[in-house]
């Protein structure tokens, strides 16, 4: 995007006479059409001397596009930020997104009169919702305890504890490792504090209380990246801070509370948590006591210099009287379940409270039906439309009016945009991703890297015209478009080393077996070393010294069984590994063989991406991610050359998979072949049969489906289709894989969940995959490491990166509960919204249903199971579906597919009896747009569940944010998706010895088998590779008060027992004094070690250790002949006996240094025995 912005370039050649419409407005209302909204308001800024800026709409919907439409137009020249609202109910006890609290934060810092000093007066624009939420005062961002805080390099801090005393006043959380915005660390010398305002967090190393150097991290390297300012600024990290509480108008509030309708529990929990309010707040609970910790709006931050914009204000009082008209619903349905005492404080403001004519002369109004205002909505035209028509785009291009300038503006588009154009040769067109220029050209046609809603025409000052096109306007559609500074966030990545082990972890040692990791200790048999306990079967120990670490992985399994502990001293574990690695070998050999099989066929090979094909794609209406993005060329990489495409696409729920199959499919329709979409359930076909129809409805290419919904007059007029070529795509179940179903000219079979299928189905599908391109398509994730073993004999795209502005989904677990039912049932209602109902026994449904119904007279409900005739399922989901009931209650037919973004509920009944992939599956039905889901996992009250179950729940629990418990959660997934690809047999081998073992063995497996795919870069890497071994009376190990957070000594442990280069070293050494500060000498000692294993190793030395006051070097081989040559070479004090060496150490004698001589003499005199030969 322009770092001027558009606005820079149009406004100044926007007629003078349109302009003098502006500069009379302040204190009155502007007639306004539906395009041109950003520059109107550009330019009642411009003429309104440049003043900070609130901008207020009716919805967050229309707020979210304002502000994107407006930073492309203002650009650099002016920060535009959005002042969300949270989705979160009044009196509810759930946490406000944390992204949403940021950005409120950030806009409230931004705006304060603090901020104003350098006059880069912000841009806010802010739904009337989120202006009505009540929230911090102006003043909280000036005072002591709580004031933005500058920090520069040289800065002298009054003292280190008063600044962190600070930082939690601030609302920042102290923890071990800063990974997420309002956190912060403290080691020594060293603050680490992750700030809402900035996208990484900062690390501040001092001297005694003098700032040294301050330096922002990446979350996941936990790696400065470098000085990028000479200031940081530290704003507030929560919208409730307890040191700002007025303690006397807290007891005012308290005093005026009734609990005379709630029981004695809700009395007492409500009670004790308002005496602890002035603490630091319960994160659970602050958004609940909103009001008794903010009495202030963001209205109470405009002053006289500010430029109020109010856009559409009949439509936001309108909205803000539904508002409160809403919450009085729920304050007294809670005060009638007796949930929340009378005279509770409000969280939000209501429309009188509020001023929002405060400053009446800076306000504008934009209207669109004022009758008297100042009308300018003719000012801004609807441009010519396109609807994808680029012939006549460039057509137009070419005989431009001389006076005329074309501005488009896209940014998904712009590449091919700018290839098609560029290839047309147009002497007046400019492409411009970065402005380079001083002013727009009449005559000439531009293309800018920018987004914006909608384009419209304007009046030059010579009379011509400006015509701005948009996506909306070229192509026919309407792009999602975010700002997401997601690109610090902590990512998931999977267990990669120890340094997500926890004490009790269970980890695999490479010689030993499974074991349970009990903790570290120190042993001083010559000198302080550190080991890892292991606990074995019967309660065996093992000690392993840390420098033995690359011997150790976690123990990667299901936590739904813990795995059983191997017997020491035992011949188990070696035989267990050998039945894996024969296991794996004959797997690996299977998969060869197939592929071998599919290279020897000669499969339809075809062309490039045509014009047609990216116009195609230029009709998704999102931003596809990067690994979509790598799926889609992978898919056509395959589908471009001779050899049958048999290729997996793998990713979660909602990361746009469909999208993928589409784009390949109509490549295939696009030169005459037929498409076969396979799916597990009926209901799954009618979701995939309206979304293939709706995007290829517009091409003419002919959609239909072949399911259990249809009668047996139109199965039968579908099969002749499909055999006459008239059909082009065919969705359906297994019913296409029936001996009556033939194609015309086959081209594509897609199969949506595989694993799903039988063994019959299966088999054919094997068949076919020797002649025809197919895409498998999976829900359940796969380990990396997995993908990597595979690589070179399976081909599989995996999609790891969520959409953006994708929440996760908060997950309850609780008893089952009519008042909870109610209670989320109605909260999703009165957002608007739908809820799914999973009770999965069709005959207790009906029941169920009636239940639902006396529960909650006002709401409609629906119900589907896979037992109703086609006609009543289908009923039932297409009325779900357009909203015309509010809640579905169904069995399992929803897992796979289902998408309806407007359902953000799901409730589980008796979730003990799912699965952990069903529940992971049926929760991914909700969430799938920017609105916070929210899951309910409902067991039996009273009643004990198996602690299986219990495991799963907490899986299913802990695999909502990213985070240790999301990590287990997110592996036993994986798994379980390993199992769909590989088989149950190998799913039990993972299961038995760990998923990074047997991904290790398979590795090796297929790099024995199939040598040309021997890549370092492909493989998993080995643990357990032998490194000379170092036993000496050094101390060597890491001090707690250096490293203190377990996992992050492990993981430098785990990092330094393997391989390094002296490279590698150097950087290691860089990282920790980066991130804990000065090595101590334990510390330095431990990398002298680490620089004599490597030497050591790479001379074939097998073990240095401290016998009878002498240094023993013992190598792999034996001298043989050359001893009496070595002892010569090595000097009369060298002992050389066998395959050892021993040099005796003298008082004060530095092991270490004389180790090195040693080695540097021997390895003198191995070059030049070697030259000899």
């Amino acid at each position: 995007m322009s770092s001027q912005g558009i606005g820079y370039y149009i406004n100044p050649i926007i007629s003078p006479e349109s302009k003098k419409r502006f500069g009379d407005t302040l204190g009155s209302a502007v007639k306004v059409g539906s395009r041109g909204k950003e520059a109107i308001i550009s330019l009642l800024e411009e003429t309104h001397a440049h003043k900070p800026l609130l901008i207020i709409t009716p919805k967050q919907s229309d707020a979210r596009k304002l502000s994107s439409d407006l930073t492309t137009y203002f650009g650099s020249n002016r920060s535009v930020m959005l002042f969300p609202d949270s989705d979160v109910l009044p009196f509810e006890r759930l946490v406000v997104d944390t992204r949403t609290t940021n950005e409120r934060l950030i806009a409230l810092s931004n705006i304060s009169s603090s901020n104003n000093i350098d006059n880069s007066h912000p841009i806010l624009i802010s739904s009337i919702g989120a202006a009505l939420r009540k929230t911090l005062s102006p003043a909280i961002f000036t005072a002591e305890l709580t004031g933005n805080v500058t920090l520069s390099q040289g800065l002298e801090l009054n003292s280190i504890e008063e600044f962190l005393n600070r930082l939690v006043n601030m609302g920042y959380k102290n923890v071990s490792l800063v990974e997420a915005p309002g956190s912060f660390s403290h080691r020594g010398g060293i603050i680490d504090v992750y700030p809402p305002n900035l996208l990484y967090p900062i690390r501040i190393d001092l001297w005694d209380t003098i700032i040294e150097t301050i330096k922002e991290f990446d979350v996941n390297t936990q790696r400065s990246i470098g000085t990028t300012a000479d200031v940081f600024e530290i704003i507030c990290a929560g919208e409730q801070l307890s040191c700002c509480i007025d303690s006397s108008d807290l007891k005012a509030k308290i005093k005026k509370l009734d609990f005379s309708n709630c029981n004695s529990d809700i009395t007492s929990r409500i009670s004790e948590e308002l005496e602890l309010l002035t603490e630091a707040p319960d994160l659970e609970s602050a958004e609940f006591f909103n009001g008794f910790y903010n009495q202030c709006s963001l209205i109470d931050y405009i002053t006289d210099d500010f430029l109020v914009i109010l856009d559409r204000p009949d439509l936001i009082e309108h909205e803000a009287i539904g508002l409160q008209s809403k919450f009085d619903v729920v304050k007294v349905s809670r005060q009638e379940r007796g949930e929340l005492p009378k005279h509770f404080p409000d969280p939000y403001f209501s429309w009188p409270d509020i001023d929002i004519y405060k400053y009446s002369k800076s306000v504008v109004k934009l209207d669109h039906f004022g009758i008297d205002d100042e009308d300018v909505s003719n000012l801004f035209l609807t441009p010519k439309q396109y609807a994808g028509n680029l012939e006549a785009l460039v057509e137009d291009m070419s005989s431009l009016n001389s006076m005329d300038i074309n501005v488009m503006v896209s940014r998904q588009s712009f590449a091919r945009l700018n290839s098609v154009l560029t290839d047309q040769e147009l002497t007046n067109y400019y492409p411009i991703d970065t402005f380079s220029i001083d002013s727009l050209r009449p005559g000439c046609c531009y293309l800018i890297d920018g987004n914006l809603s909608s384009g419209w025409s304007v009046s030059l000052n010579d009379g011509n015209k400006i015509n701005v096109l948009t996506d909306n306007e070229m192509f026919g559609i309407s792009r999602t478009s975010v700002n997401s500074n997601s690109g610090n966030e902590k990512k998931y990545n999977g267990f990669q080393s120890l340094h997500e082990l926890t004490v009790d972890s269970y980890v695999v040692h490479i010689d030993h077996g499974i074991s349970k990791f009990v903790g570290l200790t120190t042993m001083n048999a010559f000198s302080d070393k550190e080991y890892l306990i292991l606990e074995y079967a019967q309660e065996d120990k093992l000690y392993v010294p840390t420098d033995q670490l690359h011997r150790v992985s976690p123990f990667v399994g299901t936590s739904d069984q813990a795995p059983a502990l191997t017997r020491l001293a035992s011949t188990e574990w070696t035989k267990l590994k050998q039945k894996v690695k024969e296991s794996a070998q004959e797997l690996a050999k299977e998969l060869l063989d197939v592929q071998v099989e599919r290279e020897a066929h000669t499969g339809m090979s075809f062309p490039e991406d045509t014009v047609w094909q990216e116009e195609f794609e230029q009709s998704f209406i999102y931003t596809e991610t990067v690994d979509q993005m790598q799926a889609i060329i992978e898919v056509k990489t395959d589908m471009q050359s001779t050899k049958p495409m048999d290729r997996l696409i793998c990713g979660d729920v909602g990361y746009g998979k469909t999208e993928v199959a589409l784009r390949a499919a109509f490549k295939v329709v696009a030169e005459g072949m037929q498409v076969a979409i396979l799916v597990p359930t009926t209901v799954l076909a009618q979701q995939h049969l309206s979304t293939f129809s709706e995007r290829l409805h517009p091409y003419s290419m002919i959609v239909d489906s072949l399911s259990r919904f249809r009668t047996k007059k139109e199965q039968i007029e579908v099969l002749e289709k499909l055999q006459n070529g008239t059909v082009d795509v065919v969705i359906g179940t297994h019913r296409l894989l029936q001996s009556d179903v033939g194609f015309k000219n086959l081209g594509l079979i897609v199969v949506d969940e595989e694993q799903r299928f039988g063994v019959m189905h299966k088999e054919l599908l094997k068949k076919l995959r020797r002649s025809v391109d197919i895409i498998s398509i999976s829900a359940t994730p796969i380990p990396r490491t997995l993908n990597m073993a595979l690589s070179g004999i399976k081909d599989m795209s995996i999609m790891y990166t969520p959409p953006d502005l994708r929440l996760p989904v908060k997950t309850f677990a609780c008893e089952y509960s009519e008042e909870v039912i109610v209670d989320a049932v109605m909260r999703e209602i009165e957002r608007e919204g739908q809820v799914f109902f999973v009770h999965n026994r069709v005959k207790t449904m009906p029941d169920v249903v009636q239940k639902l119904r006396e529960l909650m007279p006002s709401v409609s409900f629906s119900y589907a199971h896979g037992r109703m005739n086609e006609d009543e399922l289908e009923s039932a989901m297409l009325k779900f579906a357009q909203k015309e009931s509010d809640v579905l209650v169904c069995t399992t037919i929803i897992e796979s597919g289902i998408d309806l973004p407007n359902v953000n509920t799901i409730i589980l009944d008796r979730a003990d009896r799912f699965g952990l992939s069903q529940m992971y599956q049926l929760r991914g039905r909700v969430g799938r747009g920017e609105r916070r889901a929210y899951a309910y996992l409902m067991v039996p009250r009273g009643r004990s569940i198996t602690e299986n179950a219990e495991r799963r729940i907490e899986a299913i629990m802990e695999a909502s944010e990213l985070g240790a418990g999301f990590q287990i959660a997110m592996r036993d997934l994986e798994i379980r998706g390993a199992g769909n690809i590989l088989g149950s047999a190998q799913s039990g081998h993972i299961k038995s010895v760990g998923l990074e073992l047997y991904s290790q063995i398979l590795s090796q497996a297929v790099e024995d088998l199939n040598p040309q795919e021997r890549n370092a870069s492909k493989t998993v890497e080995a643990f357990g590779r032998d490194l000379a071994i170092i036993d000496l009376p050094v101390e060597a190990y890491i001090p707690d008060d250096y490293i203190s957070h377990l996992p992050s000594k492990l993981g430098v442990y785990h990092r330094l027992s393997k391989s390094m280069s002296d490279e590698d070293v150097i950087d290691m050494k860089d990282e920790l004094r980066d991130r804990f500060g000065v090595l101590p000498l334990p510390v330095e000692k431990l990398f002298d070690i680490i620089g004599v294993r490597n030497f050591a190793s790479t001379l074939g030395v097998k073990i240095i250790k401290h016998i009878d006051n002498a240094a023993s070097i013992g190598f792999i081989e034996d001298f043989g002949g050359a001893k009496y040559a070595l002892q010569k070479a090595l000097g009369p004090t060298i002992s050389v006996q066998g395959s050892d060496i021993r040099a005796p150490l003298k008082q004060d004698t530095d092991i270490l240094e004389l180790i090195t001589n040693v080695l540097t003499r021997f390895k003198i005199f191995k070059s030049r025995l070697e030259r000899m030969v």
